[in-house]
């Protein structure tokens, strides 16, 4: 149990540096994220997560009776696969604060693309009674539905890890629009601040900035999600070697409504398998999804 917002806003130990002239290149970024996404043709991975509400949490709208459980901390587990730059397959199950509803809710749910189409298919408030979702099928084989999803918060560092160019994060084709901004020391480590040098006018109020170190092939230590210059959801990773390179062991998450501190999460990969055989079942969909 985390006592304060001012304990939970702690990050790793930062320290702004001048850039330096051996400063990568945006393209250079892009370069080793390429390569690691080439190198990686198949990745089996499980994370369990335990998320703790914070004690001085606001509720949306000041509203006191829908203010999260003080100091309750709730256990989540969650899947991904992918096969190819295509093919990909998320399960997450546990429980969530929902702000609309005022209680903790049942959460599970799978979101999968056989690399063609996209299907999501949502349980995620099984404890309200009539709440019958139904699967949501889409013409669409990347991440791009996945505005809202507990799934791909909690697994966003692996799924910018691995598939960094078939995600909805990160148009980085384009790497004139990107700029390495300044260097700092996170936890004695030298890394770069990348950011879009002006803001996305597709989705004007959100932007993502990303730490990198070079030591590490150019893997992200720190992700920022921000809404409206304010930061919405952050992410701190280590790594550990293996024979591909750097990989995501664990994680810290926050978030954040207007400053304020909603969550602070800890996430461990329990589990990682990397280039062998995925039973291609995984990505099939179930038929009494595609029926209904």
């Amino acid at each position: 149990m985390f006592a304060s917002v001012n304990f939970l806003r702690a990050q790793s130990p930062t320290q702004s540096v001048p850039v330096d002239v051996d400063a990568p290149s945006a393209n250079g970024v892009f370069a080793a994220w390429r390569g690691r996404q080439g190198r990686t043709r198949t990745v089996n991975c499980k994370v369990d997560a335990i998320i703790h509400y914070s004690a001085r949490s606001q509720s949306v709208g000041g509203q006191p009776d829908l203010q999260p459980p003080q100091g309750r901390a709730t256990r989540h587990q969650a899947t991904l696969h992918f096969s190819g730059p295509a093919k990909f397959h998320f399960h997450h199950s546990g429980q969530i604060w929902h702000r609309k509803f005022g209680q903790l809710l049942r959460v599970d749910w799978v979101r999968m693309s056989d690399g063609n189409q996209y299907v999501n298919h949502e349980r995620p408030y099984a404890s309200i009674p009539g709440y019958r979702p139904k699967p949501k099928i889409a013409e669409q084989m990347l991440f791009d539905f996945q505005q809202r999803g507990w799934d791909d918060q909690l697994l966003l560092p692996l799924i910018q890890h691995y598939r960094p160019f078939n995600s909805r994060l990160c148009p980085f084709e384009q790497s004139q629009q990107w700029i390495v901004k300044q260097s700092e020391l996170i936890d004695g480590r030298l890394c770069f601040l990348l950011a879009r040098k002006q803001p996305n006018v597709r989705v004007a109020i959100k932007e993502y900035q990303y730490w990198v170190a070079p030591s590490l092939g150019m893997s992200v230590v720190r992700l920022q999600r921000l809404t409206n210059g304010w930061v919405e959801t952050e992410f701190d990773i280590q790594y550990s070697d293996s024979e591909v390179g750097p990989e995501p062991i664990r994680y810290d998450m926050k978030r954040f409504y207007e400053k304020r501190l909603l969550e602070f999460a800890k996430l461990s990969v329990t589990k990682l398998k990397l280039n062998q055989p995925i039973d291609q079942g995984v990505f099939e969909f179930p038929r009494q999804a595609v029926a209904q």
